[in-house]
């Protein structure tokens, strides 16, 4: 098992490489939405700068079926500060997708993942891979279907005025 002492957030020594995201078979559905994680390992990099292009590894076990999954997130979070679900990029519910939408994610607009050459065999491995983000989830708050479709609306009129 990977330890949190793993944790390494220098750049610019050669310790940190890229890979193209498309090398990277995304199965989405390998981790639930919300599911409560325990965080095995982080690949390191450049703190989070406004327009990256690329995405950060961590390794997880789903505490609900124990597999071991690699999330790829924009989202720099220390193991120290690790919160204790995985939320899907996917954004299953109006709310998920508000949520989702304000944290500045935009689908396709990511290329690249780091990769942490001292730690290539943990990297290397096999793993089930998912794009999310992680935080804490307090029951599942359900909206009515013209609730969702409202949530939508105002989320789609909000980032379209933010584009302006």
């Amino acid at each position: 098992m990977l330890l949190t002492t793993l944790l390494l957030t220098a750049c610019g020594d050669g310790r940190f490489t890229y890979k193209p995201l498309s090398e990277f078979n995304i199965e989405q559905d390998a981790l639930k939405n919300k599911a409560e994680i325990e965080f095995l390992y982080f690949s390191g990099g450049p703190a989070k700068e406004d327009g990256q292009d690329f995405l950060y590894q961590y390794l997880v076990i789903s505490k609900e079926t124990g597999d071991t999954i690699r999330v790829l997130s924009p989202d720099f979070i220390s193991p120290e500060a690790m919160p204790p679900n995985y939320i899907s990029a996917e954004g299953e519910t109006a709310i998920d997708r508000a949520i989702v939408k304000s944290l500045g994610y935009k689908k396709g607009h990511y290329k690249r993942v780091i990769c942490n050459t001292e730690f290539a065999d943990a990297e290397s491995q096999d793993y089930p891979v998912v794009i999310g983000f992680f935080g804490y989830v307090s029951g599942d708050a359900e909206l009515s279907p013209e609730s969702e479709e409202a949530v939508d609306a105002v989320m789609d009129s909000l980032t379209e005025s933010n584009q302006q």
